[in-house]
């Protein structure tokens, strides 16, 4: 860069510390992603359906959960990895009553009425996707206009729309009234996992990727046990897991 003018150069040298600044503040982000990766291959190739009577592997069934990184936060793995770190039972679930207390403590007012309104809208839009499924096409045009036409009677949809907001703000009400197992499935994940992670004393992404390493680890290694007991604790909610899940 000898040959250059100064003038170029001071340019290429801001470029060049903004480009570092910019690394070093999308690291950790790098890092969280590679882990969620990690966890998703776990789940998509580790945890699989029983095969079907043509020996081949069903799809992978829905999370029974609103995000993947809700599963870091369920009691039993917060448990098991508090417990990893060094605390005793008592502590990790104090330590637990702290989360849960802070997570809920996220949701009031506009941000508890920001998720009654996205689930209402994807309850509906699934809704209004059923109903469209029933339109069958017809020879006759004129049956088409009556049918395609009235299938979105305001009279009945109205009620409709009407019972299903209510259904999911109790739903949600219910859930965040008396926060556990079922509030941290529901409610997002992504907002709730900085607040496990806060409370076991740990960054989002490190503790994304001691479970999927704990996940991933074999039999004599120093994180068998963690993941022993974090499988232990995500079989009801996945698939039966495969035996072939590479070790790392």
């Amino acid at each position: 860069m000898s040959g250059k003018p100064l003038w170029l150069r001071n340019i290429l040298a801001r470029e060049q510390r903004m480009v570092s600044k910019t690394r070093r503040e999308l690291a950790p982000l790098f890092t969280r992603a590679q882990a969620l990766a990690d966890v998703y291959e776990i789940v998509a190739s580790g945890m699989q359906t029983p095969p079907n009577e043509t020996g081949r592997a069903q799809p992978v069934v829905p999370l029974p959960c609103h995000e993947i990184e809700n599963l870091f936060c369920l009691r039993g793995i917060f448990v098991a990895v508090a417990k990893h770190l060094g605390s005793d039972t008592s502590a990790a679930d104090e330590a637990y009553s702290q989360f849960l207390s802070r997570g809920s403590g996220v949701f009031k007012a506009g941000a508890f009425n920001k998720q009654v309104s996205e689930r209402f809208r994807r309850r509906l839009e699934h809704a209004v996707l059923g109903e469209l499924n029933t339109l069958k096409v017809d020879e006759d045009l004129a049956e088409m206009e009556r049918t395609h036409g009235g299938a979105f009677d305001s009279k009945i949809w109205s009620s409709r729309t009407g019972e299903l907001f209510r259904e999911v703000r109790v739903a949600l009400e219910d859930a965040l009234a008396n926060p556990g197992e079922e509030f941290v499935q529901v409610f997002p994940g992504k907002v709730l996992l900085s607040h496990a992670a806060d409370a076991l004393g740990m960054k989002s992404e490190a503790l994304v990727e001691l479970v999927c390493n704990a996940l991933a680890a074999g039999p004599g290694t120093p994180l068998a046990s963690l993941g022993t007991e974090c499988a232990e604790v995500l079989a009801p909610l996945l698939p039966p897991r495969s035996s072939q899940v590479a070790t790392g």
